[in-house]
């Protein structure tokens, strides 16, 4: 009799174990990709984690039996709900963010959900959909039935001693305690269920002590006064800047949907002044840190103090005597971006606080509203005396990428959605070059087509474009076109040639600064200087370094870094448990599938690395993650 009871007691434990068990295997199958790079001791925190779940699991179905008995049935069932609604809650989140960014929550997202909160919620709005609901109510029953069988079988058989509870609770307590103290540096090595709940607390209790990140925002600004003029130039300057629009997916880069079907008709009627570029680059993949670079010409691994002293476009526009404007569909609310790029402000600027629009994609408007906007202004120009250099900041392909009916040519998948966001930019653009034409200022316009950052769809457990410096996030249109009289005037041998070299958004404020003649303007070599962008229309070294950063004084991401030199990216990911580093020919490997850094000697991996230690906060990512790193090298990047 004692020993079928023996026998009983281990099936009723494992019978208890059977969901904590099976959380981590679903874990195991969806973080394997991550999993597989687990150093030892990162196992043992996952362990030690499974440990934490099983424990706290095991005593609420031996504690829930006694509490239905003392407080009733109502009372139970509500708090078997409330259990089981918050399980499958983290789970979601857990999972959820893993699949879409890589990662598990972290500090850093509690930090965005604090300080970003209308973001936030209105991201929340665009992501979840029917289904989620649906997920989380089956979910939530599914679990309710699961422990209320699990606590009706405990109730009629084996019933543990005081003893076994204790042992339960103190072996809990060792694993909270663990977990608790290495949570934050080992983040990803711990289940979801555990993982969660731990930052939380990890965060209330920075908060309390008042060590948490300060709320990300963009430092004000005291720029540079040019006092230098510019002699009015004959030409005017447009830059179409859109935001996440990734290059591989225009038809007028070789996309196999004709998803730019005016751009390659304006490529095609001008083949001599059409300029596009094969090989642009983003300096970052985060809006905050590449649209104030692209405006000042200042880089992102650059310090922030350099940002913001350095003149706007508005400022090289005033000194040349040129009327300049600002039409975004952003809201210039968000995080200080608005106050750096009004500071000082250009002749005439509209935003969606102007009309109180509500937001459409993210916490941006409708690009209809803006593009309306920008062509009565550029109307309103027609017969100015001054020439205007002008911005147009569309958020067109910004997730969740929801269109109108009329651009709906391809449904499915968010990589189909997204192609149709390409298709409406490609109108807002056709709008924008008829109204020049119609008003007879296109023949005196230089015409810029850019991208902020670009777009990942999973290609490498990655979506959106923050968390990662994949090829898919980095690689950007840009293009150019040039009027015929101004096209005839000038050398265009080196812009043809750097069509085929790699090229970065850092380029577009001295290719905009040499059209209207302040590139060489000699009192303006100071402000040249501080620039790591080149004019297109000069000879550029197909091998310089183009860095790629989303962290700086005011962004504490962990995202990592990147660079891009010659035929090879190079990318530090330290959003992990541990650093990781990556090597591909962009040429050879344009969808980055085989990893070359194993194979390259510790001398090349050096110089990588000591690329970024000249700039202070990307030196500093480099030698938290290699603490020997030093800047002597003898050896050459590939």
């Amino acid at each position: 009799m004692t020993e079928a009871l023996h026998q009983r007691s281990i099936g009723s434990i494992f019978r208890v174990l059977a969901f904590p068990v099976l959380i981590a295997l679903l874990d195991g199958a969806i973080r394997l990709r991550t999993m597989r790079m687990f150093s030892g001791f990162e196992w043992t925190c996952y362990g030690i984690s499974v440990v934490l779940m099983m424990s706290i699991w095991f005593l609420l179905i031996r504690v829930l039996p006694k509490f239905h008995k003392r407080k009733g049935k109502l009372v139970y069932r509500a708090t078997v709900a409330l259990i089981s609604f918050t399980i499958v809650a983290l789970l979601s989140m857990g999972w959820g963010m893993y699949i879409a960014n890589g990662d598990l929550p972290d500090l850093f997202i509690l930090s965005f959900i604090r300080c970003e909160t209308e973001n936030a919620i209105i991201m929340f709005r665009d992501s979840v959909g029917v289904w989620h609901a649906v997920v989380l109510i089956v979910g939530t029953a599914i679990l309710c039935f699961w422990i209320n069988l699990e606590c009706k079988k405990q109730s009629t058989m084996w019933q543990p001693q005081k003893t076994s509870l204790w042992a339960t609770a103190l072996l809990g307590s060792g694993a909270l305690w663990f977990s608790w103290t290495f949570t934050a540096g080992q983040g990803q090595c711990f289940v979801p269920v555990v993982r969660i709940p731990m930052i939380v607390g990890m965060y209330l209790q920075n908060e309390i002590k008042g060590i948490n990140p300060k709320p990300i925002y963009l430092p004000p600004r005291d720029p540079i006064t040019i006092t230098t003029e510019i002699p009015r130039p004959a030409i005017n300057v447009l830059l179409i800047l859109n935001e996440s629009l990734r290059r591989n997916r225009l038809s007028l880069y070789g996309h196999s949907r004709n998803t730019t079907p005016f751009m390659n008709e304006w490529a095609a009627k001008y083949p001599d002044r059409f300029f596009s570029f094969e090989r642009a680059y983003s300096n970052s993949t985060t809006t905050l840190l590449s649209v104030p670079s692209i405006l000042t010409g200042i880089a992102p691994v650059q310090p922030v103090s350099e940002r913001i002293k350095a003149p706007l476009l508005w400022q090289w526009a005033k000194a040349a005597k040129m009327q300049s404007f600002y039409f975004t569909s952003h809201h210039l609310d968000w995080l200080g971006l608005g106050d750096f790029i009004t500071t000082p402000a250009p002749d005439a600027s509209w935003d969606m606080r102007h009309e109180n629009l509500p937001s459409y994609r993210d916490m941006g408007c409708d690009d209809h509203y803006t593009v309306e906007r920008a062509i009565s202004h550029i109307e309103s120009l027609k017969n100015a005396e001054k020439p205007f250099l002008g911005v147009v900041h569309l958020n067109t392909n910004h997730y969740p990428y929801n269109t109108e009916p009329l651009y709906q040519q391809w449904s499915g998948s968010d990589v189909d959605l997204y192609d149709n966001t390409i298709l409406e930019t490609d109108t807002h653009t056709r709008r924008l070059i008829e109204t020049l034409e119609r008003t007879g200022q296109l023949e005196r316009t230089v015409i810029l087509f850019a991208s902020d950052h670009g777009e990942a769809f999973h290609e490498h457990g990655y979506t959106a474009h923050f968390y990662c410096h994949f090829a898919e996030t980095i690689t950007v249109p840009l293009c150019v076109w040039l009027p015929q009289r101004f096209a005839a005037q000038r050398d265009l041998s080196h812009l043809k040639d750097n069509r085929k070299i790699n090229i970065q958004n850092l380029d577009i404020l001295p290719t905009i600064l040499d059209c209207v003649g302040a590139w060489e303007n000699e009192p303006l070599a100071e402000h040249r200087a501080a620039m790591m962008g080149s004019s297109l229309f000069r000879e550029i070294d197909p091998k310089r370094n183009i860095l790629i950063t989303n962290t700086d004084e005011v962004m504490p991401s962990i995202i990592g870094l990147s660079s891009v030199t010659g035929d090879f990216h190079y990318m530090l990911r330290t959003s992990g448990s541990s650093p990781v580093e990556d090597l591909y020919h962009i040429t050879n490997d344009p969808q980055e599938r085989n990893n070359l850094w194993p194979d390259i000697s510790d001398t090349e991996k050096h110089s990588y690395r000591s690329k970024f230690l000249p700039y202070p906060v990307s030196a500093s990512m480099m030698k938290k993650a290699f603490p020997h790193l030093s800047a002597a090298s003898n050896a050459q990047p590939r």
